[in-house]
């Protein structure tokens, strides 16, 4: 009798610690939040979801020196860190894009060893965050800004700005799938700057930009190596001495073109402001702030395997660092930050916004976070969150159920 009472007491004790776990666990609206590791950089981890799980990748630092991380989570369980061995200089503005044969290219914007200007260089990851190629070096001079887009068979489509600082030029560039350059480079335009990619489903290619003598905002069909139909978009109103883009993103719907800018003014507020237009219209609408009112208990069906969703509307719950779902889908998905420390997404249909989903609502974010989907429709966020030690926590969450 007593051994029985034994074994009953244990068996209790072992549920309250693991129900105790469970409670310690972070979890977000969709499913616990992983954080694998630490960096000393504001910037978002890059994420590529695969068959086996997902990577990231991002730039790391300690007593040694900046490096290049990347780990593997594979059912919520992150690998240790492996570090590229791909030398640095100030690497930033990374970038993950499916290759062939299960890899992964990896870009990023470094200050090359000889002239120590900025350069585009790449490599290749596999999803074991074993390096097969790089560094590679793509840019011929000095590179400020790139965009690039995935094609169907691994290879990669880059338009990075460059060359002289008062007036550069947007060149076209691309990597094989095996992740060597194709040459030669294109330059497309001059006087341009902040360069932004999209494409249809059915292959229409769209390149957004900043005319740097004005700052006009542009957008064209790429068509080869030419930019076609050449539309202005409405100017941003009410700028102010001080404010600065820190982000501008072009995404698509299945009827309508999305233009995003991330605007963060001299007293350090941070705010979104988005322009729209029909995919076959030769007007945009004038840029608003974006701003949502969720209309709690009224359900939204997204289209992606997004969990509980929530009719929404236009509003004055302000969206700031917002980061849209590449690719084209019914609807848009835009992860952003709302209030001091609520990660989101909004949904946008026809042009405007139609859901929300308060994903993680005590976590403040450090900058724009990077967003990823797989092929079944399983989406996948990253961030970086500030720790009291004035290090960054890198974490993700997924709706895909870990094992």
């Amino acid at each position: 009798m007593h051994r029985y009472i034994a074994l009953l007491f244990l068996a209790i004790v072992s549920l309250s610690a693991c129900s105790l776990a469970n409670r310690n666990t972070p979890e977000s609206a969709w499913g616990i939040i992983i954080t694998f590791g630490h960096s000393e950089q504001s910037a978002a981890p890059q994420i590529w979801p695969h068959a086996d799980g997902v990577t990231a990748y991002w730039i790391g630092a300690d007593e040694t020196g900046v490096h290049h991380d990347a780990v593997q989570i594979v059912d919520g369980t992150p690998s240790k860190t492996t570090v590229l061995p791909l030398p640095p200089v100030h690497p930033y503005n990374q970038m993950m894009l499916p290759a062939a044969r299960g890899r992964a290219h990896i870009l990023w914007l470094d200050a090359d060893t000889s002239r120590r200007e900025n350069r585009l260089f790449s490599g290749i990851l596999r999803a074991d965050t074993q390096p097969e190629r790089g560094p590679v070096l793509n840019s011929n001079m000095r590179t400020a800004r790139y965009t690039a887009l995935p094609n169907r068979d691994g290879s990669v489509t880059i338009i990075w700005s460059g060359g002289a600082i008062a007036e550069p030029s947007l060149y076209l560039q691309g990597i094989d799938p095996m992740g060597r350059p194709q040459l030669p480079r294109t330059e497309l335009i001059n006087n341009a700057d902040w360069p932004t990619i999209a494409r249809t489903n059915d292959g229409v290619v769209y390149l957004a930009w900043q005319q740097v003598s004005s700052g006009a905002t542009f957008i064209a069909e790429l068509v080869g190596e030419q930019l076609e139909n050449i539309q202005q978009v409405p100017p941003l109103p009410n700028r102010q001495r001080g404010d600065r883009i820190t982000d501008f993103r072009l995404a698509l719907d299945h009827t309508h073109r999305y233009l995003f800018w991330n605007i963060t003014h001299a007293d350090n507020q941070s705010e979104t402001w988005m322009a729209t237009s029909a995919l076959n219209a030769q007007r945009w609408q004038r840029p608003v702030r974006v701003g949502i009112r969720e209309l709690l208990g009224i359900p939204f069906e997204t289209g992606f395997n997004s969990g509980m969703t929530n009719v929404a509307t236009t509003g004055d719950r302000w969206a700031s660092h917002a980061m849209p779902l590449s690719g084209q889908f019914e609807t848009l998905p835009v992860a952003a930050k709302f209030d001091e420390a609520t990660l989101g997404v909004m949904y946008f249909r026809r042009g405007s916004v139609q859901g929300f989903q308060a994903i993680v609502n005590d976590s403040p974010l450090l900058s724009s976070p990077s967003f990823a989907v797989d092929r079944d429709r399983h989406l996948y966020l990253a961030w970086s969150s500030p720790t009291l030690d004035g290090t960054a926590n890198l974490n993700v969450t997924m709706t895909r159920r870990l094992s």
